[in-house]
């Protein structure tokens, strides 16, 4: 059942309670388990609540100087920052644009030792419009390693806390939230990974979510044997079993994609035979594919489905009677062992390589855009022993299509700030 109450645009002092660290994500993505698929209905109890940061423990955070923009540049590319969050804030973990070109992101802090979490919305033009406190007084609200941020056709924000969503409109001061019912995962002895805790159907956590053409929401949980469909206005949620002997990757935002062209949506999975394979659900049946490139994360713009897996990335394009696409390993250099990539136009593909990013346009590669450069080391702060200060290169930890031409990224190294890459006409 789904309980509701009313979070606050402003900060709310609240209390640390349990975290994730990155011995934590190691050993979930060992743990193995085995699928059993059910379609079922229910209808949750929405709830009007906040979220609760959570630190992750005792870890090192890297402390940043002046960030140094790109001081070489590529011709017809231009590279700048044009957001910073308020002081204190960190690097984003969630980030979504809306159609009227605004950016939402979502982000964490800790002022005079208090731990606050906002969700942020700007305008086209850089303002920030709204800023909504995320109120942490309940557990289940915790934010992980993973907040992905999704902007409905009305323009309403669907943040991912734990097993919750999150729903920030522009139009009300107030955030709701709907904790979702329990989903399927792995039964013991399948070779699927599960969530660890006594209720790992409960306690799975969102990781990604997908705006559909008809304005419902896929949700995608960590590890779970199917996905699930919220109808954003009765809140209704429906449930899509994946094929057998699967279940979603659990890394990250990238797990699960939908196509605004026919619906169709395209899935990371997991199978208990040990491999990446890319399913596509299309008029209620699924379709697998291990393929050359296996499928770490996905992405639906502009007519194009992108996979990128361990230094691969994949593409093909979208048809419009719902059939199943082969995707084809693109020709690329420099990608990195956990590729991101943003499809900017229909002849565009922004993916992230060592030193930054390149541009596919067709079959020619551009040189690599630098994103800039950002000081690290013992006189910013909080280096781990040995590190010297010096300067390293920024990259992307998550790339979005923005309007035709360009992409927005957060990046570990630029901190609390939002960078945007243009294609100059």
């Amino acid at each position: 059942m789904l309980k509701t109450r009313e979070g606050r645009h402003t900060h709310k002092r609240w209390s640390l309670r349990r975290s994730w660290s990155l011995l934590g994500i190691l050993v979930l993505i060992t743990l193995m388990i085995s699928a059993i698929g059910l379609d079922k209905r229910t209808h949750p109890t929405p709830t009007n609540r906040g979220s609760v940061f959570s630190d992750g423990g005792p870890r090192y955070r890297e402390r940043l100087g002046r960030l140094h923009l790109p001081s070489q540049s590529v011709s017809g590319w231009t590279v700048s920052y044009p957001i910073a969050l308020p002081a204190g804030y960190e690097t984003p973990t969630g980030l979504a644009l809306d159609t009227s070109g605004g950016v939402w992101a979502f982000s964490q802090a800790l002022v005079n030792g208090t731990p606050l979490e906002s969700l942020f919305h700007w305008s086209a033009n850089f303002t920030l419009l709204s800023s909504y406190a995320i109120d942490p007084t309940d557990a289940d609200l915790q934010a992980g390693l993973q907040t992905p941020v999704v902007i409905d056709s009305s323009g309403t924000a669907w943040l991912g806390l734990n097993s919750t969503l999150v729903i920030a409109k522009p139009s009300q001061p107030t955030l709701t939230t709907v904790s979702l019912p329990s989903v399927t995962v792995g039964s013991s002895g399948s070779g699927l990974p599960t969530f660890p805790g006594p209720n790992p159907g409960a306690e799975t956590p969102i990781d990604s979510l997908a705006v559909a053409p008809d304005g419902s929401i896929i949700v995608g949980r960590a590890f779970a044997t199917e996905l699930q469909e919220v109808n954003t206005s009765t809140l209704d949620v429906a449930n899509i079993a994946l094929p057998q002997g699967t279940a979603l990757a659990g890394l990250g935002v990238g797990d699960v994609s939908r196509s605004m062209t026919n619906g169709d949506i395209a899935a990371a999975l997991y199978s208990s035979s040990g491999v990446h394979e890319l399913g596509q659900y299309m008029q209620g049946a699924w379709s697998v594919d291990g393929g050359s490139c296996p499928a770490y994360a996905t992405s639906m713009s502009q007519q194009e489905l992108v996979v990128t897996g361990p230094a691969c990335v994949a593409s093909a394009s979208i048809t419009q009677d719902s059939s199943a696409v082969t995707v084809q390993p693109l020709s690329l250099t420099g990608l990195t062992n956990l590729p991101c990539a943003a499809q900017i136009s229909p002849t565009t593909l922004l993916v992230c390589v060592s030193g930054g990013v390149s541009a596919l346009i067709g079959s020619s590669q551009s040189p690599t855009i630098q994103l800039g450069e950002a000081p690290t080391g013992p006189s910013i702060g909080g280096s781990p022993s040995g590190v010297k200060d010096g300067l390293v290169p920024v990259l992307p930890s998550l790339i979005c299509s923005g309007e035709i031409g360009e992409a927005w990224f957060i990046s570990r190294q630029a901190g609390g700030t939002i960078g945007l890459i243009t294609q100059d006409t």
